[in-house]
């Protein structure tokens, strides 16, 4: 496509929102419809929230006819095809089996696995650009598997994984129980596959619509599509309930709806509507830390949060939304046969997800909370482990009481307490803060190595949490906390007030370091709190949700981006104009995003050390 093309999407699901995203990066004006209201949740909210290269054999595989024939009299069964006379069923069923070959497979095969891989790479990108908002873990799949049988079959799999570079691992059920201790598990074993990751769908969309809106894509929800104006061979707009929509593309995003949008343009989509269902148990008895499928119940376990979703079954049934409760039932009874630790009991009141309609506990109520500067932090408690020795320095682990955010959340007392690792290089004149939008700064494995570098320099580290446990709970299910600006920076700002009153460190000049939304917050918490702050480092940061602060920012800048990191590039260049202060914006050399390349990161470290070195002054 063009650079500057209007782009218009039919279909607001994750198909819609991420074609619309990378149209956004392409610099394209994009306007997104949908037949159903703005907080409709479709099976892009529902699903297992899997990202699984490891799944490179198609459903059109040899005997999934046969298996299909055999299950479609078993309404509970994995795989079920509701018999009806239907001429698009028949014809889709025809091309179905025509695709069920060896060959087919084989030709198949490295192009899932490529399109996985590529799908993983792109989720990581923006798992980093978002903080990693929707709860993305790289920690592997594990496929259980009840009998040896299956066992010894899916071994099979694994081995053309790995002729595919696919890694892939057989374990036998000491191993798999080793391998995720938190839950206990009743399997032969398992085939592992490290590459799989999984995330929480609800949230990754939350994060995708945000994202748009930042980039300033237009949606029109409620809108149905009634037909298509069309001169000669080139479509000229979509015609709906609100009026024509006109555009120079148009990209049909509708899943299962698509056949019926694209029906007035004479194309024909050999496509059949796949319906599943899943459940989420909010409080699991024990929750794994990897996702699994249940091998032959084809069932689905993914952790998510603190809760833990189970999904399944393939049903084939037309456009329709009905729950089917001998489908759901075969989906609590497979769980304790794997799980043997849970019963069907703990599914009691759990209602199963169907399109809009999902468990009450999904929503908590969430208000941003704005900046009060007037607001003194409260002088914290400085609980000491046993001192680690680095760089002649003494390494302790904070607690810092600040003023509590503007939202519902049960926090006693009107304030919060946020933990951090305070580490003191011996003469250190200056300490630099870390802002992370994740909430999980000090865990982060880029930020410690900075952190590293940055000590070795001579100044002393702060990295905190800036949300405490209970509110990385809460955004476990609303994801948006993170991106609440104010929030961030408050919390920076009192964290730094708190660093201004301890006698160990009130000397100190005072520094803050910023990835992915922290680097917002540590704009807008300088522009607050002006020339104390000494200098700022924002690593492939999101400075321009900073917004106006930006021109108010009197500290010197540093903006460290990857040359192939071009969207983020690019609203870092904006950002770069704006300010009014000292500044630099430093183009790492074929980095990208997360600066996984060979060197990047080290010059991340060396540019923000050597930074913070120039700027920071004891007071």
């Amino acid at each position: 496509m063009a650079s500057g093309k209007h782009i218009l999407i039919i279909g607001g699901g994750v198909i819609g929102l991420c074609t619309a995203y990378y149209a956004v990066r392409q610099c394209h004006r994009v306007t997104v419809i949908d037949r159903d209201a703005a907080d409709h949740e479709g099976c892009s909210y529902g699903n297992a929230g899997m990202i699984v290269p490891s799944h490179f054999v198609p459903l059109a595989a040899p005997g999934m006819v046969a298996l299909g024939l055999k299950w479609m009299w078993n309404p509970a069964s994995p795989f079920y095809i509701k018999p009806r006379l239907d001429w698009d069923l028949l014809n889709w069923g025809f091309k179905f089996w025509r695709a069920a070959t060896p060959e087919r497979v084989s030709r198949a095969a490295p192009l899932l696995r490529d399109l996985h891989l590529a799908s993983r790479a792109c989720f990581e990108e923006l798992a980093e650009l978002t903080g990693n908002d929707f709860g993305f873990v790289k920690k592997g799949l594990l496929m259980l598997c009840k009998r040896q049988h299956t066992l010894a079959e899916e071994a099979k799999t694994a081995e053309r994984a790995k002729q595919l570079g696919v890694p892939a691992e057989v374990l036998d059920a000491k191993q798999t129980a080793a391998l995720d201790p938190n839950v206990r598990m009743d399997v032969a074993g398992s085939i592992y596959f490290p590459k799989d990751c999984h995330l929480s769908p609800d949230r990754f969309m939350a994060a995708l619509k945000h994202q748009l809106h930042q980039e300033g894509a237009h949606f029109s929800w409620e809108t149905e599509v009634t037909g298509w104006r069309v001169d000669g061979s080139r479509v000229e707009a979509v015609q709906t309930a609100k009026g024509e929509f006109s555009a120079d593309e148009f990209v049909v995003c509708g899943g299962s709806w698509s056949p019926v949008v694209a029906r007035d343009l004479r194309l024909n989509l050999p496509l059949q509507a796949g319906k599943g269902y899943s459940l989420t148990l909010p409080k699991p008895r024990q929750l794994p830390q990897i996702c699994a499928v249940f091998t032959e119940a084809r069932v689905a376990a993914t952790p998510m949060g603190n809760t833990l979703r189970f999904g399944g079954t393939m049903e084939i049934a037309g456009l329709n939304e009905e729950i089917n409760p001998v489908r759901v039932q075969g989906i609590i009874k497979s769980v304790p046969k794997y799980y043997p630790d849970f019963t069907p009991q703990d599914f009691e009141g759990v209602q199963p997800w169907r399109g809009d309609h999902r468990q009450a506990h999904r929503r908590n109520s969430v208000r941003r909370n704005s900046i009060h500067p007037d607001r003194a932090a409260e002088p914290g408690s400085l609980r000491v482990k046993e001192p680690d020795q680095e760089s002649a320095g003494q390494n302790r682990l904070v607690r810092i009481r600040v003023g509590s955010a503007d939202h519902d959340l049960n926090i006693p007392s009107g304030t919060v307490t946020l933990d951090g690792d305070l580490t003191t290089p011996a003469g250190a004149v200056g300490i630099v803060l870390f802002a992370h939008g994740s909430g999980s700064s000090r865990h982060s494995p880029r930020n410690q190595f900075v952190a590293r570098a940055i000590r070795e320099a001579g100044i002393a580290t702060l990295l905190f949490d800036l949300l405490t446990q209970e509110e990385e709970g809460q955004d476990d299910v609303t994801g948006r906390l993170r991106f609440d600006i104010g929030l961030l920076a408050g919390r920076l700002v009192e964290a730094s007030k708190w660093i201004a009153n301890q006698p160990d460190t009130q000397k100190l000049g005072i520094g803050y370091f910023g990835a992915s939304t922290g680097g917002a917050a540590a704009l807008v918490a300088a522009a607050e709190i002006g020339l104390p702050i000494g200098a700022v480092v924002s690593r492939g940061g999101r400075p321009d949700l900073a917004g106006a602060a930006m021109e108010d920012v009197k500290s010197p800048v540093l903006l460290i981006v990857g040359e192939r990191d071009e969207t983020v590039l690019e609203l870092n260049r904006s950002a770069y104009a704006r300010l009014r202060c000292e500044k630099e914006l430093a183009v790492i050399p074929r980095a990208t995003h997360l600066f996984e390349e060979p060197g990047a990161l080290e010059e991340v470290a060396r540019l923000a050390a050597d930074w913070f070195r120039r700027h920071l002054r004891a007071r």
